[in-house]
């Protein structure tokens, strides 16, 4: 028997499923276009970025090498002129203009330097009054004065003699004034000592600076005050300011003085055989030392006849008491003897008394 299929429905379930299908195709279509709108809309947003600081940096970059352009333009416009003027200092001056200008520089250097030299020399000489007198002189052509001298010794007796000068000098004639005396005697020692008191000059100024704008200061006041108690401690307080400033002023005095004369110490000797300049060997070390002994020796007698020579008088009254008191004790010391010899054997002593 034969079956009759339904077609219909069959025919009806197929559309809808292939209305379905398409249905699925078509959202699955659509939804893969709109992934690629989007990632190519993301990736026109990236390279939009991209390219914006691309371009940023590459504004940035030649703007530094605008102005790195510009720098080295002024450099080397300034590097041109130096080396034109250097070019043209070089080829107007010579060697002597060159070395002038180097020594200028340095005087300029140090100008505004507040400097104190000081020296001491210590001399021996075997021409003491010719060496002081050589001293005094170099002094008095140089433009110093000696501040102060002590001279021990006496020229009449054999002893040699010491002396001890403080010289101030002018500081730009220190080394020429020390050469001069050093030349005429054994230099044994010589130093140089150097302080920098540029600190304190220039604190000292300052200090005076400020004291003159408050003392001017006090005056007007002073000139425009009514009352008595405020003209007084006005004045009070410009005696203080006066005070001040003269105290500044004078040590600012004694510092410029102390800057533009040298102190020079001086030790001056008196020998009879002078240190040598190069040191001995041992035969001469040796030699050199029997001579001071014997000069010493030869100055000891000396000084001694001398003494002797010049108080004969009282040396003779001397030894005349003395002999008149040995002659006094030693008869007083044969009495004792022999009033101890009687007591001790009286009847010896009156047979030898009979005898005699």
């Amino acid at each position: 028997m034969k079956k009759n299929i339904p077609w219909k429905p069959l025919c009806h379930t197929i559309c809808t499923i292939a209305l379905s299908g398409c249905l699925a195709v078509g959202l699955l279509l659509t939804g893969c276009g709109r992934s690629a709108d989007a990632e190519e809309e993301i990736s026109h947003t990236a390279y939009k970025s991209d390219q914006g600081i691309a371009a940023y940096s590459t504004e940035t970059a030649e703007a530094a090498a605008e102005d790195i352009s510009a720098d080295d333009e002024v450099a080397g416009g300034s590097m041109d002129t130096g080396e034109n003027d250097y070019t043209a200092a070089t080829e107007g001056a010579g060697p002597e203009d060159a070395s002038t200008d180097v020594t200028e520089g340095d005087a300029a250097a140090q100008t505004g330097r507040k400097l104190i030299r000081n020296m001491s020399l210590s001399l021996e000489t075997t021409a003491f009054d010719d060496l002081i007198a050589n001293v005094e002189s170099r002094v008095n052509d140089m433009g110093g004065y000696i501040e102060d001298s002590s001279i021990s010794g006496d020229s009449g007796y054999q002893t040699l003699r010491y002396a001890y000068l403080t010289v101030r000098i002018p500081v730009d004639q220190l080394d020429a004034f020390a050469d001069a005396v050093a030349g005429s005697a054994t230099v044994l020692n010589r130093s140089t000592s150097v302080s920098d008191v540029t600190l304190q000059y220039s604190d000292l100024e300052s200090h005076m600076e400020a004291l003159k704008i408050e003392q001017q200061t006090l005056m007007d006041m002073l000139a425009k005050a009514e009352e008595i108690e405020t003209v007084l401690a006005i004045q009070n307080q410009l005696t203080n300011v006066r005070y001040e400033l003269e105290s500044y002023g004078s040590q600012l005095k004694l510092m410029e003085n102390q800057v533009s004369y040298s102190t020079v110490n001086i030790d001056i000797s008196e020998v009879e055989i002078p240190t040598p300049a190069v040191a001995d060997s041992f035969g001469g070390r040796v030699s050199r030392t029997f001579q001071n002994s014997m000069s010493s020796f030869a100055h000891g007698v000396e000084d001694f006849l001398v003494w002797f020579l010049g108080n004969i008088v009282f040396v003779a009254i001397f030894i005349v008491i003395v002999i008149l008191i040995c002659l006094g004790l030693r008869k007083i010391v044969r009495k004792w003897k022999q009033k101890r010899k009687y007591a001790a054997f009286p009847e010896k002593t009156e047979t030898d008394e009979k005898e005699d």
